[in-house]
């Protein structure tokens, strides 16, 4: 019974863990926030970051001279 209570301790505590982003922000389980590129989301997931992998798409100069 005592394995079992610790066991059940355990894995409530896991799902609740927060996460930690690159710039030190902590998010809670089941919080989101931007991801460091601007572009994509992460969000905390019982203790593990899930990140979105859109690719960005550069909306500064194309390069082109202006007339």
């Amino acid at each position: 019974m005592r394995a079992l209570l610790l066991s059940l301790t355990l894995a409530l505590t896991a799902c609740d863990a927060p996460c930690t982003l690159g710039d030190g922000t902590e998010l809670e389980n089941g919080e989101s926030a931007p991801a460091g590129d601007g572009c994509n989301t992460c969000t905390c997931d019982n203790g593990e970051l899930a990140c979105t992998l859109i690719g960005c798409v550069d909306s500064g100069d194309s390069g082109q001279a202006e007339d």
